[in-house]
C-alpha cells in the first residue's frame, strides 16, 4: 500500500473480519471503505494472481477476478481511480452501460468480449445494474469472482 494509507482500529477490525468472511461495511461517507477495499484487494491480489496464471496456462476460461460496485457512474469512476492509485500494483477498470471500450458500449457486449477483457484486468469496476445483468446474461462464469 502507498504511504500514509494507515487503517484505524475500526477499519482493522473489519478488514480482518473481511479476510475471514463475507463481510458488509455499512458505514457513513468519509469513514474509510474505499481504503479498507484497498487492503482487500491487497491481501487477495497474490493469491488471485497464481490462479490467474495457472488458468492461462491451462487455456481456462477461469480467471478470477474482482468486482469493485458503486452505486453510481460518478462514484465509480472516482473509486476505480483511488484503488488504481492505492491499492498495490493492480490492473483495474471502470465498466458501466454508457461507457465505450474498443469502439462498443459496454452493456452490449456479448461473453467473447467480457472474456477478452477479463483475460486483461484483475479488478472490474460496475455498476450495480451492469454486473446483475452479466451474471443474468451469463455474460462470465460467476465462479470467477473471488471477491465483490
Amino acid at each position: 500500500m502507498n504511504s500514509g494509507l494507515e487503517l484505524r482500529q475500526y477499519q482493522e477490525l473489519i478488514l480482518t473480519q473481511a479476510k475471514l468472511s463475507n463481510t458488509i461495511a455499512y458505514l457513513p461517507t468519509g469513514t474509510g471503505k474505499t481504503l479498507i477495499a484497498c487492503h482487500l484487494i491487497k491481501d487477495r491480489l497474490e493469491n488471485l494472481r497464481k490462479h490467474r496464471e495457472k488458468a492461462r496456462k491451462e487455456s481456462s476460461e477461469d480467471l478470477p477476478i474482482i468486482i469493485f460496485i458503486a452505486p453510481t457512474k460518478a462514484l465509480l469512476h472516482q473509486q476505480i481511480e483511488y484503488i488504481k492509485s492505492h491499492a498495490y500494483p493492480v490492473q483495474a477498470h471502470e465498466f458501466n452501460g454508457d461507457s465505450l471500450y474498443e469502439g462498443r458500449k459496454v452493456d452490449s457486449w456479448g461473453r467473447q468480449e467480457w472474456m477478452r477483457n477479463i483475460t486483461s484486468f484483475e479488478v472490474l469496476g460496475m455498476t450495480p445494474k451492469l454486473c446483475a445483468d452479466c451474471i443474468a446474461k451469463n455474460l462470465f462464469p460467476v465462479k470467477i469472482i473471488n471477491l465483490v
